[in-house]
């Protein structure tokens, strides 16, 4: 019947975009876990850093991380966090959070 099918409409409309923001924050505490230290000292830079100067820092990184020139048995892991790092730095929202 046609108010069944509006009230899924409805319900799918605002029950994914929680869903999905509940689930973004999951991943963030999981990469805080991950890493043992806070994301600006992992780029070595200050909590108030402007996006130019994130994106120069993961740049700078991803040179010396990168599994293909980074020998350390743990470069894949680190390259790896680094991404994911950036992922969230880059983005301003998630930055907040």
């Amino acid at each position: 019947d046609r108010g069944s099918l509006g009230l899924v409409l409805v319900l799918v409309l605002v029950l994914v975009p929680g869903q999905w923001a509940w689930e973004a924050d999951l991943e963030l505490l999981d990469l805080v876990e991950e890493i043992p230290q806070n994301f600006y000292q992992f780029l070595s830079l200050e909590q108030d850093a402007a996006a130019a100067d994130i994106k120069k820092a993961y740049r700078r990184l991803s040179l010396t991380l990168h599994p293909d020139k980074n020998k350390d048995p743990n470069a894949e892991t680190q390259f790896r966090q680094l991404v994911a790092i950036y992922e969230v730095l880059k983005d301003e929202e998630r930055r907040r959070r």
